[in-house]
């Protein structure tokens, strides 16, 4: 058999253009062109032990230097093949039926065939915050021999990561695994009063046409370094109170593990900053008449009435404006905004805000909206006092 149809990929990745005999071995197509039986020699390799890689693609003119002269000017479809023993071929293709059967191939070889789950647990808490470093060999150990998992303490700081090999596409099962995880970061969590999360999962999937799976750590962050400009920028911010305010909100912000924290922090930060006292919605003269008529209800008792009366006296409970509306009115005023595009966004916010402070139930909602309007606010209250904050911390 000669060499086969394709450019080959030779050792040290270089490439050079080999076309077999079999290339011109062609039947005549209803073209003239296309009609290589290259479907047929395609068929032979993967018989042969060749697995088609994952992906199918144009070559480039100078991969196909070499190739017949009928192929001048055609679009000439790649596809990797591997064999066991090393051996590797970029196969050339042209006629649509053997494309077609090539595009079946990468389809077959995109299966997921298994997974390597690697998740990785992290502790987060005041020790870590200050410094302190958390020795992770005990529940390590536990793990090992109470669960039997492949499990050790990580690269990253605080952290321990657990490995789990899964055959077949299941991804139920990568979600307990998940799962399982969270319930032992739980325990850990409860028994040493500390905070333990999942910080990470790296499914490593493997697929029929790349058996070995790839896998990645939790990610890095290069920290940038503060110039003189910032260092002055927050020696003026430290002189204006409610600059200060507002910066040392988004560093307890920034501080944060979970969205919620953050919302729930700057939130406070803006109601503070931006709070103003209610105006009730009676005038004294009216507030007075409503009160005296209430003391003739002979048929309520005593009691309540005199709690419907504290109750319609309270500003807060009958205002002209709600605190929302008057927050809003605010902050939009700040950010040059449309009112009741602002107005929709603090009802929102206070609306999720509230349901997550006052209820455990469906924490899975999307807060990043929230937090990003909580920042852009809070950065704006910062501008607005001391100037060119963004040209200052770009």
């Amino acid at each position: 058999m000669g060499a086969s149809h394709g450019v080959k990929i030779g050792q040290g990745g270089a490439r050079s253009s080999v076309f077999s005999r079999f290339l011109l071995e062609r039947n005549r197509s209803r073209n003239g062109v296309a009609g290589m039986n290259e479907r047929t020699r395609l068929e032979e390799l993967i018989a042969a032990g060749f697995q088609a890689g994952m992906f199918l693609r144009d070559l480039a003119s100078d991969e196909l230097r070499g190739a017949p002269e009928v192929y001048a000017g055609l679009t000439v479809k790649g596809l990797p093949l591997t064999h066991p023993d090393g051996r590797k071929i970029m196969f050339g293709l042209t006629d649509p039926e053997a494309i077609a059967f090539a595009e079946s191939l990468v389809k077959e070889a995109n299966t997921i065939i298994g997974y390597k789950l690697v998740v990785y647990c992290s502790g987060v808490g005041p020790d870590t915050i200050h410094g302190h470093e958390l020795h992770l060999e005990n529940p390590v150990a536990d793990m090992q021999n109470l669960l039997g998992w492949d499990v050790t303490t990580s690269s990253f700081p605080h952290t321990f990561q657990v490995t789990f090999n899964i055959e077949g596409d299941d991804r139920q099962a990568v979600q307990d695994k998940q799962d399982h995880v969270r319930r032992v970061a739980l325990a850990l969590t409860l028994r040493n009063k500390h905070g333990f999360v999942v910080a990470e999962s790296s499914p490593g999937e493997r697929f029929k046409g790349q058996p070995f799976a790839s896998t990645w750590g939790i990610v890095q962050r290069m920290v940038q370094g503060a110039d003189n400009r910032q260092l002055e920028y927050v020696d003026q911010i430290c002189q204006d109170e409610e600059a200060l305010e507002a910066a040392t909100a988004l560093q307890g912000l920034y501080s944060q593990v979970t969205d919620t924290d953050k919302i729930t922090m700057g939130w406070a930060a803006i109601e503070h900053i931006f709070g103003t006292r209610a105006q009730h919605l009676l005038t004294r003269t009216e507030l007075a008449a409503v009160t005296a008529a209430i003391d003739q209800l002979n048929c309520v008792s005593e009691d309540k009435r005199t709690q419907l009366k504290d109750r319609i006296r309270n500003p807060d409970l009958i205002s002209r404006e709600g605190r929302n509306a008057r927050i809003a009115r605010r902050v939009s005023e700040l950010l040059n905004a449309d009112y009741e595009d602002i107005y929709d966004k603090v009802r929102s916010l206070t609306r999720e805000r509230g349901r997550r402070v006052h209820s455990l139930a469906d924490r899975a909602a999307p807060l990043k909206s929230h937090v990003e309007f909580v920042e852009s606010v809070l950065w704006a209250i910062i501008d607005c006092r001391i100037g060119n904050c963004d040209d200052t911390f770009a």
